[in-house]
């Protein structure tokens, strides 16, 4: 009985109205985790590796049917290990919380599906606290990231990302760049009309 109920369910999730609300004037909500992994050598026996795990908030409105502008904030935790040229090796890890505009486009126009494809770049500045020195320090950082949105409901959407992030230190540091994967949700309100 209980599969019955099940199937019946799904049934009707699926058959509800899937347009996703990219009109002019909606609203976006929601929030997204992502994964990130990067290792650079600096030459032949001094290397790092960093990996990073980042929950972010989003709030957007559209500004034209299909692109939403609004702001990004993320929390990110980052493990670093390295090897310098002399052989000592340590660990560490850091915060950095961030701020930032970004601009969004869904390519598939508003219709009876379940699935979009957007693309999104974003810019942030932020603050970093490592623990392997005690030196707070500023970055930049600018991101693009693009993937498929599946639409639970009219306002209710799961999306899968990949993307390239670029982190500038202010204070001249090395930058560091890598993949990133995320998933995460996003919630469209359109006003009453």
């Amino acid at each position: 009985m209980k599969k019955i109920q099940f199937l019946a369910f799904i049934c009707v999730a699926f058959q509800m109205n899937g347009l996703c609300q990219l009109n002019k004037g909606t609203w976006m909500v929601g929030g997204s985790g992502s994964f990130s992994s990067s290792n650079y050598n600096i030459n032949s026996t001094a290397n790092n590796k960093t990996s990073s795990f980042a929950l972010s908030a989003t709030v957007g409105y559209f500004i034209l049917p299909g692109f939403p502008i609004g702001i990004r904030s993320v929390y990110q935790s980052e493990k670093q290990t390295y090897r310098d040229a002399s052989g000592t090796t340590g660990s560490g890890i850091s915060n950095f919380l961030s701020v930032g505009p970004f601009v969004r486009y869904y390519f598939l126009p508003k219709t009876d599906r379940l699935v979009n494809l957007f693309a999104e770049a974003n810019y942030s500045f932020g603050n970093a606290k490592p623990d392997i020195t005690t030196n707070t320090y500023h970055f930049n950082r600018y991101s693009l990231l693009a993937g498929p949105v599946i639409y639970f409901n009219s306002s209710v959407g799961i999306e899968f990302t990949l993307g390239y992030f670029h982190d500038k230190p202010t204070d001249g540091r090395n930058a560091t760049s890598g993949f990133q994967t995320g998933l995460g949700f996003q919630i469209h309100l359109e006003k009453n009309k």
